[in-house]
C-alpha cells in the first residue's frame, strides 16, 4: 500500500535504518544503529547522501512526509529539522498534558521554534539567554512573560509535527535565501544577525511558487 500520492511531501533528516530493532519498532529509527541520515550518510547501495544539494532524491515512503497545502513549504523545512528536534522532547515528557512551566535555552533557531510549540501545547514558558537585546522578542513577538539570562526524533513524530504545526498555525521565522548569497549569509550568521534561521533555496524556486491554496 502506497503511504501518499502525487503531491507535496518532505523529506527530514532520516532516509534508512535496519527496520528490525527495538528502536525501529518503537518508531524511534533516529536511535537506530545503522540509521541512514539525508546528508553525509552511505545509503543501501553504497553512494553519499547529500540532501537538498541533490538533483534529485529516491526515498523509501517510510522517510516521505506529508506537506499540508496551508503550511509553506519553506517553513516546513525548518520542522523538519529544528522543529522535530524540539518538539519530540516536549511530547516524550508529557508537557502538553501537563501543562508545566518550560524554560527554553536560547532564544534562536532551536529555541524560537521550542517556544512555539510549547506555548501551543499551554506550557508556561520562560525564555533564558544571555542575550537582553532578545528580551523584547520574547515578550513581544513569542508572546512570552518571562526573560532569563540557559537528536531529532522518529518518522511518526515527525509527521505529528506537520499536523500539529498545522493544527494550531505555527509558522517558523526564517529568511529565505539564493545561493549565491551563501558567503554573505554565513558573515550575517557568524555575528547573529539571522532571525532565527536562514532557508536556502538552492534551485530558485520558491519566488516562482503559486500562493498556496488551503486544503479542501
Amino acid at each position: 500500500m502506497e503511504k501518499v500520492k502525487v503531491g507535496k511531501v518532505g523529506v527530514g533528516c532520516i532516509v534508512g535504518a535496519c527496520h528490525n530493532c527495538d528502536s525501529c519498532a518503537n518508531d524511534l529509527e533516529n536511535y537506530c544503529p545503522k540509521v541512514v541520515f539525508t546528508y553525509n550518510g552511505i545509503y543501501y547501495d553504497g553512494t553519499v547522501t547529500y540532501d537538498s544539494y541533490s538533483d534529485f532524491m529516491v526515498v523509501d515512503q517510510r522517510y516521505i512526509v506529508q506537506i499540508p497545502n496551508r503550511i509553506p513549504l519553506n517553513s516546513a523545512a525548518l520542522l523538519l529539522c529544528v522543529g522535530i528536534t524540539v518538539y519530540s522532547p516536549l511530547k516524550y515528557f508529557g508537557l502538553g498534558e501537563l501543562r508545566r512551566h518550560v524554560a527554553i535555552v536560547g532564544l534562536g533557531g532551536l529555541g524560537h521554534v521550542a517556544v512555539k510549540f510549547a506555548k501551543a501545547l499551554g506550557c508556561k514558558v520562560t525564555v533564558i539567554s544571555t542575550s537582553p537585546s532578545k528580551k523584547a522578542e520574547a515578550l513581544e513577538h513569542l508572546g512570552r512573560k518571562t526573560m532569563a539570562g540557559s537528536g531529532i526524533g522518529g518518522m511518526k513524530k515527525t509527521q505529528e509535527i506537520i499536523d500539529f504545526a498545522v493544527k494550531h498555525n505555527i509558522k517558523t521565522d526564517i529568511e529565505v535565501v539564493l545561493m549565491d548569497y551563501v558567503n554573505q549569509a554565513m558573515e550575517r550568521l557568524e555575528k547573529g544577525d539571522v532571525r532565527y534561521r536562514f532557508v536556502i533555496d538552492v534551485g530558485n524556486t520558491l519566488a516562482a511558487t503559486k500562493p498556496e491554496v488551503e486544503d479542501q
